[in-house]
C-alpha cells in the first residue's frame, strides 16, 4: 500500500511531498493508517482504490463517516470511451500531460523509483483508436511487482483534477 501527498504550489505546479507506504495485508491496519494520515495532513481530498483489497478498507472508511473519494480505475464513468478505454487509462494520460507540461515537480533524490516505476508504465492503442494502460495483471507478471508508488500519484492526480477542478 502507497499513499502519496500532493501539494499544490502555484496555480499550475504540484509536488508530491509525501509517499508512505506499508505492507500490512490486514484491512483494519490500513483503515488506521488511513484515518491517521488524514488527522496528520488534513488533505482537502482523499482518493482511494477501491479495486480488490480497496473495497473493504473504503467501505469501512466510508462506514466511520470519513469522506473519501473512490477510484475504480477499471470503470468507464465519466470516460469518453472513444478517447480512453477506462478511468486508469485516462489518470494516467493525464499524469503524463502534467510530466510533460512541467505541471508537475519531481525531485530525482526523492522521486527516482517512483519515476522508474512511471517510465515502465506501457501506453497501448485500441483498434478503434482510444487509448489504452497495459492491464494490471500484466503488468505486474511483466515487472514482478506491482507499480504502487506510480499508481498513488496517478490517482491523486486524478483527484485533483476531477474533484478540485483543473
Amino acid at each position: 500500500c502507497v499513499a502519496t501527498v500532493l501539494d499544490r504550489l502555484s496555480n499550475q505546479h504540484w509536488e508530491p511531498t509525501e509517499r508512505i507506504s506499508w505492507h500490512e495485508s490486514d484491512t483494519m491496519i490500513s483503515v488506521g493508517k488511513i484515518v491517521n494520515m488524514i488527522g496528520d495532513f488534513k488533505p482537502d481530498i482523499t482518493v482511494l482504490d477501491i479495486g480488490g483489497m480497496g473495497k473493504p478498507v473504503y467501505d469501512r472508511l466510508i462506514e466511520v463517516k470519513m469522506d473519501i473519494r473512490p477510484f475504480d480505475g477499471g470503470s468507464t464513468d465519466g470516460v469518453d470511451t472513444r478517447q480512453h478505454t477506462n478511468i486508469r487509462s485516462a489518470s494516467y494520460h493525464t499524469t503524463k500531460e502534467w510530466i510533460d507540461n512541467g505541471w508537475l515537480i519531481l525531485k530525482r533524490e526523492r522521486d527516482g523509483s517512483l519515476v522508474k516505476e512511471l517510465e515502465k508504465i506501457w501506453r497501448l492503442y485500441q483498434s478503434n483508436g482510444a487509448k489504452a494502460i497495459e492491464p494490471k495483471v500484466k503488468m505486474k507478471k511483466r515487472l514482478g511487482y506491482s507499480p504502487d508508488e506510480a499508481d498513488s500519484l496517478n490517482m491523486a492526480i486524478w483527484g485533483a483534477c476531477t474533484q478540485l477542478g483543473k
